[in-house]
């Protein structure tokens, strides 16, 4: 059983499709990016999985249920989507607490997650003092807190430095390796293409490839270069930065 399945997910906003008939798989034990131009649906794509936004038609499913039906959603799936969604006036460790609270988790997930992420040192600062990395690594912590089997990630590395990269790239690794599904909504690809295994690639609200990265790239191939070259294949305007 795949991580993720989804299968002919269509939104539509009015008259707009957003989303058309989308499928595609995340296995687990393996990094999946999830690329496409500005105004692609990818975001949209990403809500609509996780109920944030629902569904015209279609089903996205976790293991063998929608995220709504999950008996415990925290311990499937981690997501970060969209801002932190915390007090700017409570600490990382406050914050924390009550997301684990919430969730009836153990409160020892709060360390564990802390420590994860490298924010153990600053548990106790104020959110509103922290750099946006800092913030990132907070809701990263916040999707740890379940010891998921399956990490959903929408512009993981936003405000994060050259270093706090480095850490997510070898982290991301490691989820994998360790058998967990990650599934990468980014515009980065130059970064990306150090983990990926498979691709995703959204084409103004359908799926243009869903593969191995490796058979997308070909021989000596970089990423960008064959998103860029898939997309304008299929009548995409190339000038604009996949996101």
């Amino acid at each position: 059983m795949n991580a993720i399945t989804v299968r002919g997910l269509t939104k539509d906003f009015g008259g707009f499709r957003a989303i058309d008939d989308v499928s595609f798989d995340v296995p687990f034990g393996a990094v999946t990016g999830f690329v496409g131009a500005n105004g692609s649906g990818k975001t949209t794509t990403v809500r609509t999985m996780l109920g944030l936004t629902p569904a015209t038609s279609g089903l996205a499913h976790f293991g063998s249920s929608s995220y709504g039906a999950l008996r415990d959603p925290r311990q499937t799936v981690g997501a970060v989507v969209d801002r932190i969604g915390a007090h700017p006036s409570h600490t990382a460790r406050q914050h924390l607490t009550m997301v684990a609270c919430a969730a009836q988790l153990p409160p020892e997930r709060v360390e564990a997650a802390l420590a994860e992420v490298g924010l153990a040192d600053v548990a106790d600062k104020r959110l509103r003092a922290f750099s946006m990395g800092m913030t990132q690594r907070c809701a990263l912590a916040a999707a740890l807190l379940g010891s998921p089997e399956t990490l959903v990630l929408d512009e993981p590395a936003n405000g994060l430095d050259p270093a706090g990269i480095r850490w997510l790239r070898t982290k991301t690794r490691t989820w994998a390796d360790d058998g967990k599904a990650v599934l990468i909504s980014t515009h980065q690809l130059a970064e990306l293409a150090a983990v990926v295994d498979h691709v995703v690639v959204l084409d103004r609200g359908r799926v243009a490839y869903a593969g191995r990265a490796d058979e997308l790239m070909g021989s000596g191939q970089t990423l960008e270069d064959a998103v860029f070259d898939l997309i304008a294949d299929q009548g995409f305007d190339a000038g604009q930065v996949p996101a």
